[in-house]
């Protein structure tokens, strides 16, 4: 069990790593089409450097809610390190490229390397940096809910909704285990009107996993693009 929920923690994580990465700093007119709006975001997406994060987690099933923070930093074209607090347990992430990843529980202990040769690794499709076309496709009925200010900036307000099986194919969270959920995924992201960057995205998971019903909640705020960023060294 708590595989699983490392499992979809991860998933979800990645998830908004790839919507920070559909983003550009060039300026663009206005825009009404919210699938002209995020092709657009995704196709100039190499144009941002890095960024800082900071995010919560909202877990209810069966009467019991869990919920915790976490912050980290990203920077292109495939490097982060997330650090966060669950259940308890402290967790941390670190990827120095896509086939070069590693984790530890504090930062008082050694960095383990993870074997990315295995598949069964739960959630950690790493090359979540250079899939934003194929992040293209999971968006469903995207709709443009308006132009909203968010931390002081003009934002569009996009709503779409996911397939489940396919999050967790391309986050690299499926396994024979995992293809027994069904349940729904959606997300909202708000994107700056004038530069096109992520502001906030909210990933929502309503799932039935082994007959147990489970909801999660992500929240992402993306801030300091294109600072300097520290990426720790194994």
């Amino acid at each position: 069990m708590k595989r699983t929920v490392l499992s979809i923690i991860s998933t979800v994580i990645l998830l908004a790593l790839l919507l920070a990465a559909c983003q550009t700093a060039a300026p663009v007119e206005r825009l009404s089409d919210p699938v002209e709006i995020l092709k657009r975001s995704a196709e100039a997406a190499q144009n941002m450097k890095s960024a800082k994060m900071d995010f919560t987690i909202a877990i209810s099933s069966g009467g019991m809610n869990i919920s915790f923070k976490g912050e980290g930093v990203v920077k292109t074209p495939d490097q982060s390190y997330v650090k966060m607090n669950m259940m308890g347990q402290n967790y941390e992430t670190l990827m120095i490229n896509k086939d070069e990843m590693y984790v530890r529980l504090s930062s008082n202990d050694p960095w383990t390397k993870m074997d990315l040769s295995n598949a069964a690794q739960p959630g950690m499709n790493p090359d979540f940096f250079g899939q934003q076309e194929a992040m293209i496709s999971l968006y469903q009925n995207p709709t443009l809910m308006g132009v909203e200010t968010v931390e002081g900036e003009e934002t569009y307000h996009i709503t779409f909704t996911m397939d489940l099986q396919q999050v967790l194919n391309l986050t690299g969270a499926q396994s024979p285990e995992t293809q027994e959920m069904t349940g729904t995924a959606k997300g909202e992201v708000w994107i700056g009107v004038a530069d096109l960057l992520m502001r906030k995205s909210v990933i929502t998971m309503d799932y039935l996993f082994k007959g147990v019903q489970a909801v999660m909640d992500m929240t992402m705020v993306m801030k300091d693009f294109n600072k300097p960023v520290d990426i720790p060294k194994p």
